[in-house]
């Protein structure tokens, strides 16, 4: 009887064992780099059943018998090998092929991996994350900078090279900079936002780079374009992607226990094809068609930055949703050097996400305006909550590298001169606890000359809530003095709710525009170099008192009180009639009210620590003004209202470039000084910078109106005609109007011209001749129409471009 029973455990054991799977874990690398090879397709031999490796290179196959394994990638060789021993991970090393990835293959008839890129187009709206209704996650960001591992191993260790040494027991031993970040994402009724809830960085405490991370990891392959820190680049997933894109089914996968196939299709642009375009592998699952995983880099490697993407998916339960995200940046112009060796820094993101939901009813509503926003105490307990969640275990290169940069953080204090440096890279100089601008140091325009000016402002290491400054200025032409003074209180930073009083006296350009109110000066923006143009100005003294604010989500609005004394500077007068008199007045006293509103519809925010930042608008953005002079208050002599709106929008195609249109208007009415009127915004200067939103062949001064509407229209190129060799021009073309009408010009001692027949002008730009950064272009415009003058050399223009931004 025992021994039956023994037979029969026997037997039950020996079913129960050949029910188990063995399992069977490693990490494939690459042979020459020593990097881990994402995405390999690891099965058992003499079967079509695996798995693939996730973006670390890493795996875990388990089956009932594997005796052998066989790995596969394409760009490497097929290694085959038995299957591992022993319980402990291996550690598996593949070489790589010498075939050309991407080369042209002619099919007889329809090219199959055309027919599967058509039908993962198709699917998009299903398997696209940001077009679900709903979703949450929970982020792991870890990003490191060091150097390419190639260039690690060719440091000298040669005896006498004590730089290539040092340099090589660096690079063994830590990373040059390392940061970690946990976040939160919700996504629901198309509003998304992601709160940061802690972030680590080497060296410091200070958030400022977490931004940048975020904006790394954003970009998607179903996107028209992958747009990668203001980089954009034409997706293969596009709609026509296959008449731009050349596409080749490389392998087909068969996964363990399911019905679904996995194809394996390689892409770059097709040849002749001029575009932002990129190359790289699209792993394709027939379940709803949808990406399993991809890479890709730039098809154009000319560039100051490469990029590599990898993107690894999972399907939770009829949804497919990222799951791993990895970006690495090749910094070319930021180099290491050793020796007589140097390479170029290398950036290298991942993201890990887990708890992801689809149930709308646990997702919280979005009330925040921000797409990315810090949570209260990100800052503060950001490195503990990072220690305390960290889903992966840090490496000993990552340990050693927070020991050793944080030690050096704190002995040279990191944190304040990092803050100094962004104070810096905003244009002005940080002198310990105020920032002098130097934007302003050698300013200059037709009308004052040279205008040095001292502008003084107290930073965030004196107090973030709240500034003072001032500033002091002689031109040397018009030998005026200008000084002023301010003072900014925040109020409650989550709304960028402040309050500004100050003091100015100086100079304004009669006729100027309200619109810009809400960009933030700079010293290469639109507005400030076009100042330079301007020949005719008045001396004003002001006192002011205004608010601004974000109402709802997309919507800021401004409002303020200003009392001016106005000196015209120039021959113009102001006639009134007084008891059958008349009466000439160059002096002007105005009591002003005035509001200003800019809606963008789902703009997108961050929420930096130095401000708000706005990255992206997919819609048109409206800007409004009005201003009210009213009579009496303060001695105000002047009764009149003034409107003026601008809607404007970008649209980026896909193959062709992008169309810019901006239409502007503005009406006033009452008692209008010339500074009251609308100016007509011209920079009729031949070989000056072209200025978007400016009349290259206009006179400044040379229209004003009460009543007007302007149209200014581009479509830039790209890289559409020229897309390779030493000189790479984009060409833009241009069309702007102006009509507009004076109700009376009695009241003016010079004669005031209205453009009532619509001033027209037409340009074409080459922008970016050579393809560097900034760019350098050259460009021309022609007056044409009613107010053409009689020769073709008066009404050409010559304009100088400059691109600090290639997309």
């Amino acid at each position: 009887m025992n021994r039956v029973a023994f037979l029969w455990g026997l037997m039950f054991l020996s079913l129960l064992s050949m029910g188990q799977d063995h399992c069977v874990k490693g990490t494939v690398y690459d042979a020459s780099t020593q990097e881990p090879i994402p995405f390999v397709n690891v099965v058992v031999s003499n079967s079509r059943a695996g798995v693939m490796t996730d973006i670390d290179g890493a795996f875990t196959l388990c089956a009932a018998r594997v005796d052998s394994l066989l790995l596969s990638c394409v760009g490497y060789k097929p290694l085959r090998l038995p299957a591992p021993s022993t319980d402990e991970p291996s550690i598996l090393f593949m070489e790589p092929a010498v075939t050309e990835l991407f080369g042209v293959v002619v099919y007889a008839g329809e090219n199959p991996a055309d027919r599967i890129i058509r039908k993962v187009i198709r699917n998009k709206r299903l398997n696209d994350p940001e077009r679900y209704e709903a979703y949450r996650y929970e982020a792991y960001d870890k990003m490191l900078f060091t150097v390419d591992t190639a260039f690690a191993k060719t440091v000298d260790r040669a005896e006498g090279d004590s730089s290539g040494m040092s340099m090589r027991a660096f690079l063994d031993k830590q990373h040059l900079f390392l940061m970690e970040t946990l976040s939160e994402k919700r996504r629901r009724k198309g509003r998304s936002s992601e709160k940061v809830l802690g972030t680590k960085v080497s060296g410091m405490q200070n958030p400022m780079f977490v931004f940048l991370l975020s904006q790394m990891q954003e970009g998607s392959l179903y996107d028209d374009k992958l747009t990668l820190l203001d980089v954009s680049y034409v997706s293969p997933l596009v709609s026509g992607a296959t008449s731009r894109y050349f596409f080749s089914l490389e392998d087909t996968i068969v996964r363990p226990g399911s019905v679904d196939t996995t194809f394996v299709i390689s892409f770059h642009p097709a040849k002749g094809r001029n575009f932002d375009g990129l190359q790289g592998l699209l792993y394709v699952n027939t379940h709803r068609w949808a990406l399993e995983s991809a890479t890709a880099v730039p098809a154009d490697t000319n560039s100051l930055m490469g990029i590599e993407i990898r993107h690894k998916y999972q399907r939770i339960g009829d949804r497919w949703f990222p799951e791993q995200v990895h970006t690495d940046l090749v910094l070319y112009g930021v180099a290491v050097q050793a020796g007589d060796k140097q390479a170029a820094v290398i950036g290298m993101g991942k993201r890990y996400l887990s708890n992801i939901s689809f149930v709308s009813e646990e997702i919280e509503k979005i009330h925040s305006p921000y797409a990315v926003e810090m949570a209260p105490l990100a800052i503060k307990k950001g490195r503990e909550r990072v220690d305390e969640m960290r889903p992966i275990p840090l490496t000993n290169k990552d340990v050693e590298t927070y020991r050793v940069i944080d030690s050096i953080g704190e002995k040279i204090n990191l944190d304040r001169k990092v803050k100094l440096a962004g104070i810096l890279f905003s244009g002005k100089i940080p002198l310990k606890y105020v920032a002098l601008d130097m934007n302003k140091l050698l300013a200059y325009n037709l009308f004052s000359g040279y205008n040095p000016t001292l502008d003084l402002e107290t930073s965030d290491l004196l107090s973030p809530h709240f500034s003072v400054g001032g500033f002091g200025a002689y031109g040397l032409k018009d030998h005026l003095w200008k000084y002023g003074g301010r003072l900014r209180v925040n109020l409650f930073s989550p709304y960028e709710w402040t309050m500004e009083a100050a003091y100015r006296y100086g100079l304004t350009e009669p006729g100027k525009s309200m619109l810009n109110g809400f960009k933030k000066p700079g010293f290469l923006t639109a507005d400030a170099l076009r100042e330079y143009m301007v020949r005719s100005y008045n001396r004003t003294e002001e006192f002011a008192l205004g608010t601004s604010f974000r109402a709802l989500r997309w919507c800021s609005v401004k409002t303020r009180f200003r009392h001016q004394w106005v000196h015209t500077l120039s021959d113009y007068r102001y006639l009134s009639l007084h008891e059958n008199v008349t009466l000439s007045h160059a002096d002007f006293q105005y009591s002003l009210v005035e509001a200003g509103v800019r809606f963008a519809f789902r703009e997108r925010l961050l929420q930096e620590p130095s401000g708000v930042l706005s990255v992206k608008n997919l819609f048109p953005v409206l800007e409004m003004w009005y201003r009210k002079g009213v009579r009496g208050f303060l001695d105000g002599a002047y009764d009149f209202h003034r409107l003026e709106a601008r809607l404007s929008y970008a649209y980026a195609y896909p193959w062709i470039g992008k169309t810019s249109v901006s239409i502007r208007g503005g009406m006033a009415s009452g008692d209008l000084p010339r500074d009251q009127l609308f100016a007509g915004d011209g920079n009729g200067f031949a070989y000056s910078l072209y200025l978007p939103e400016t009349f290259s062949t206009m006179r400044p001064g040379e229209f004003f109106s009460d009543r007007y509407v302007a149209l200014f229209l581009s479509h830039d190129f790209k890289n559409l005609f020229f897309g390779k060799g030493f000189l790479r021009p984009q060409p833009a073309l241009f069309f702007h109007a102006l009509w507009g009408s004076l109700s009376s010009s009695e009241p003016h001692s010079v004669p005031l011209a209205a453009p009532r027949e619509g001033f027209m002008e037409c340009g074409l730009l080459l922008n970016n001749l050579l393809g560097t950064f900034p760019g350098i272009g050259v460009g021309a415009f022609y007056r044409l129409g009613s107010y053409a003058f009689d020769t073709w050399q008066d009404n050409l223009t010559i304009k100088i471009t400059l691109t600090l931004f290639q997309n």
